[in-house]
């Protein structure tokens, strides 16, 4: 029975060191709240961006097509 007991003692040892090890191994790579509001600040910078982008290719295009359409409907002979 002392021998399962230590074998039981053994094996828990050995897996809270691997378990140590992997934490202490880990830890580093981890996010730290200030990592995360640097990330958030940076994806909401962007998204303003890239919405600020949308609108004005919205708007240059707009630009572009209404006075095509236009020019083409000027063109066009007038019905009989």
């Amino acid at each position: 029975m002392a021998t399962a007991e230590a074998n039981q003692v053994t094996q828990f040892s050995e897996r809270m060191a691997r378990i140590e090890t992997t934490i202490s191994t880990e830890r580093p790579h981890l996010a730290t709240k200030a990592d995360v509001a640097e990330l958030k600040a940076l994806i909401e910078k962007q998204s303003r961006q890239f919405l600020m982008w949308l609108i004005g290719a919205g708007i240059a295009l707009a630009a572009v097509i209404v006075p095509l359409l236009l020019y083409i409907i000027n063109r066009l002979p007038a019905p009989s």
